[in-house]
């Protein structure tokens, strides 16, 4: 378990510092150690990070996730739409 998982966000903070250190490519720690000044209201600070973690190839799969679920869900919808429309037509 690691510090930003258990809200102990300023250790999770030094301990992003340390592995951007070692890595300074590392987007993945970028973007957690954005997300931990985040909670701690360093939103500028924060924004900072995102920014670098993007520029390092980093992307947000959380959203393109929450996307293909709403999409999926809008198809199901218009399927059993379509289902319905066909059934009253036919009792008509």
């Amino acid at each position: 378990i690691s510090n930003d998982e258990i809200d102990k966000y300023e250790e999770a903070i030094k301990d992003f510092n340390k592995a951007i250190e070692l890595d300074p490519k590392d987007a993945i720690a970028y973007n957690k150690r954005g997300l931990s000044k985040e909670k701690l209201g360093l939103n500028s600070d924060a924004e900072k990070d995102f920014k670098k973690a993007k520029e390092l190839g980093y992307e947000d799969y959380s959203i393109k996730k929450v996307w293909f679920f709403l999409n999926a869900g809008f198809l199901i919808i218009l399927f059993f739409l379509q289902k319905i429309v066909l059934f009253i037509k036919s009792k008509i």
